[in-house]
């Protein structure tokens, strides 16, 4: 779009007729002002802007539509409080009247896609990219909705537009790297991810991305990296998803690293970390819950040396071998009552998991 003053008044006669496409030119076309009023109007819908455009008695005035400005102004603040019950109807209502502007339509997207409203979103998207084929940001949230609906082959060509458009946003770079990943191209999405994360070194989201890339590849050096990655993401972003699934890689890789060099039983090992992982920050009396639930197996007996042979906890979804079970149990008494004999002779790999959990980010 040429960049155009949202405030102006000027004669016909002395308006830069230039800026027009040729066939809209000729100022004694009976159409001439309808044209050139369409034309504008358009030029600021594609830019998100909104006007007002008149032209009275051979003048043209364009002012900015200050209501409208405040309404997306609030309906943006809204949304990014994460308040879309008031954003969304702001933005359906400024969209009636401006159903070509690119704001309404692509932040409208945005919602429907995260609302789960695929086909509205890959409409409002759709739109505003064949409004402005140059709305980079909007391409991405059309791959991110299609991806979402299911559609990755097409996500990934969405993504791949957005990409030629600006190859230096790190929202585009994030998107295309990730979505190439999921295709199993993992060596351009290692290429972008790396340039994502020179782009914005501060975003977890592209951080854990690259990381996953990494240890999918396993080329040489791939752990010490995604480790630094890791650890990076908990620094960054503390609480978020993106940290706690890097704190699961990186207990992954400690537990991985002791079972190449203890001589302790290695699935007992692991039991008794998964059950430190399950039953931290739960209180004492669902702690006692499962305790009493699990020491109720083993006294009607439990088949220890039998992986086949499952079992199940109602107070721990999921199911569980019989040495399983009495990990859950030892860890759950050791953590009521530290020292008490669970009666099981699981001790030394019950030190070695809290070793492992108290190294790992909590």
């Amino acid at each position: 779009m040429t960049q155009r003053p949202i405030s102006l008044t000027s004669s016909l006669a002395d308006f830069d007729l230039s800026q027009l496409p040729e066939d809209l030119r000729d100022i004694t076309h009976p159409d001439f002002k309808q044209n050139l009023q369409a034309f504008l109007a358009k030029d600021y819908d594609k830019a998100g802007l909104f006007s007002i455009i008149n032209i009275t008695n051979d003048t043209l005035n364009i002012s900015e539509d200050t209501r409208a400005k405040q309404q997306a102004e609030t309906a943006l603040t809204a949304l990014n409080n994460g308040n879309y019950a008031t954003g969304k109807p702001l933005l359906e209502a400024l969209l009636l009247n401006y159903p070509n502007n690119t704001l309404p339509l692509y932040n409208l997207g945005l919602v429907y896609s995260d609302e789960g409203n695929f086909e509205r979103a890959i409409e409002c998207l759709s739109t505003a990219t064949r409004i402005n084929n140059k709305h980079a940001h909007a391409w991405t949230a059309l791959a991110i909705a299609y991806l979402r609906a299911g559609n990755l082959e097409k996500a990934v060509d969405i993504a791949n537009i957005a990409f030629d458009v600006d190859d230096e946003d790190p929202y585009v770079l994030r998107t295309t790297g990730t979505l190439m990943a999921q295709t199993g191209n993992i060596k351009d999405a290692l290429r972008i991810l790396n340039k994502a994360t020179q782009v914005n070194p501060q975003d977890s989201i592209t951080l854990y991305s690259l990381a996953e890339c990494l240890v999918t590849e396993g080329a040489d050096g791939w752990k010490v990296q995604a480790e630094r990655l890791y650890k990076q993401i908990i620094e960054l972003a503390p609480g978020s998803p993106q940290a706690e699934k890097a704190k699961d890689r990186l207990r992954e890789f400690a537990f991985e690293t002791f079972q190449k060099k203890t001589e302790l039983r290695p699935e007992a090992v692991k039991f008794c970390l998964e059950a430190l992982q399950k039953i931290h920050g739960l209180s004492d009396k669902e702690v006692a819950g499962i305790a009493i639930e699990a020491a109720t197996l083993g006294q009607s007996g439990l088949s220890i040396d039998n992986p086949e042979k499952k079992y199940t906890l109602n107070t721990l979804p999921g199911k569980y071998t019989g040495l399983n079970v009495v990990c859950i149990l030892h860890v759950a008494v050791q953590h009521l009552s530290p020292g008490t004999d669970s009666g099981f002779s699981i001790h030394s790999e019950y030190d070695e998991a809290v070793r492992l959990f108290s190294e790992s980010p909590i």
